[in-house]
């Protein structure tokens, strides 16, 4: 398995490829190695590479997502990412709030910022640095947006104002495929963008985080599903796993959901679940614009979660153990993707059969073992997806959309 980890360079840091007058080295116009100033240019350093892990997404099925996290460790001995060693190639580029990206097999895996470098040292032996990263939800944590107002739109729409409100790239965008549409609002103060945009999100209701390659990404709810993704299997049939969660209980019941917006409110109720679980609300806060979506949310949410179910929460894959082709669809996978699981307890047939959407990605990579955890959520209540041997059946628990 290849590891490139590749970071974020600038002109003004004292080392770094960029053009130099008259170096006989650096003043090579027609170099592909050197660098005008400007931006960021992100330059190769898997040469000192020894361990990574990465954590996205998030743990639970409710949870909201939040900011991605990357901590890779290099080999310092030669102080190459001590900052304060003026011999050091990398000299004055060893700095927080630079870019990092990392790729596994070259696919990308994660895209972030450097919060901070940790260099650890046994005096006459071993060195080491290591960068602490955290996606772009860090930014939006403590990002304020401006005053302003907007109109009647689509999630879509909306999401995209607010970005625009903050001055974010349209190049690191990737919003499609939504149904809602959100009341007239106005910002009236400076607030913080994270919980507004992720009110949004849920609006939809949708699933919004970073991507691998450091874009805003919503995956709306008309984002079909697909059983044609990855297959994991304890029966060679499929991917193995190394390990497997399973969850059935309350942890995800609730069977009275209100739904909310400035519009007004509305309310659905399993009243079996009621009368056999006891009461469990939920309660959802929305931009929606009208009181006929806020029901037809209450309605959604409370027939995916007003019965416990047994579900997969997660597997845990040997990346050593698998095949290259195997390898490259489990690094391939991205958030908001469907895998299937077959799982024979305890050996005792019949398997069961379940499909999951990936929640949660944690990655761990170092000299004696790589390893990849994916968090799922179930499936059930997925939206009708035509001619899908899966998603194609009304009657399996799938619903039109709306």
């Amino acid at each position: 398995m290849s590891v490139k980890v590749e970071l974020g360079f600038t002109a003004d840091g004292a080392g770094g490829p960029f053009f130099t007058l008259d170096d006989p080295v650096l003043g090579k116009l027609d170099d592909p190695n050197v660098f005008l100033g400007g931006g960021e240019v992100f330059v190769d350093v898997s040469q000192y590479f020894r361990a990574l892990s990465i954590n996205r997404g998030k743990s639970r099925e409710l949870d909201r997502y939040g900011a991605g996290q990357a901590v890779v460790t290099f080999d310092n001995q030669a102080r190459v990412f001590d900052p304060t060693y003026v011999a050091s190639p990398y000299y004055g580029q060893i700095v927080p709030k630079r870019m990092v990206r990392i790729s596994v097999d070259n696919v990308i895996q994660y895209e972030g910022t450097v919060d901070d470098w940790n260099i650890a040292y046994e005096p006459g032996t071993n060195s080491e640095a290591a960068l602490n990263a955290f996606d772009s939800f860090s930014y939006f944590v403590s990002a304020e947006l401006g005053t302003a107002t907007y109109g009647v739109e689509t999630t879509a729409n909306r999401l995209n104002n607010l970005l625009d409100n903050l001055n974010w790239s349209q190049d690191k965008r990737d919003i499609a495929n939504t149904g809602a549409i959100l009341a007239g609002t106005a910002i009236t103060e400076v607030k913080d963008a994270l919980p507004i945009m992720q009110t949004v999100s849920l609006s939809e209701p949708g699933d919004l985080f970073i991507s691998k390659d450091g874009d805003v990404k919503l995956v709306g709810r008309n984002t079909a599903f697909s059983s044609s993704g990855a297959i994991f299997s304890d029966s060679g049939s499929g991917i193995p796993y190394k390990n497997i969660r399973a969850i059935y209980g309350s942890e995800l019941l609730y069977n009275v959901v209100n739904t909310f917006s400035s519009v007004g409110t509305a309310t659905a109720t399993n009243t079996s679940s009621v009368t056999i679980y006891g009461q469990r609300a939920l309660n959802q806060e929305t931009y929606l614009s009208d009181t006929g979506q806020l029901e037809e949310l209450a309605e959604y949410l409370v027939s995916r979660y007003g019965e416990p179910e047994y579900r997969f929460e997660g597997i845990t894959v040997d990346l050593q153990a698998i095949s290259p082709v195997q390898k490259a669809l489990v690094v391939g996978l991205e958030l908001g993707d469907v895998v299937r699981v077959d799982f024979t307890p305890s050996k005792i047939p019949p398997a069961l059969t379940r499909y999951g959407k990936v929640i949660g990605i944690v990655m761990q990579i170092t000299p004696n073992f790589q390893e990849i955890t994916l968090q799922l959520q179930s499936t059930q209540g997925s939206l009708f997806v035509l001619d899908d041997p899966v998603f194609g059946k009304l009657d399996a628990g799938n619903i039109l959309g709306w």
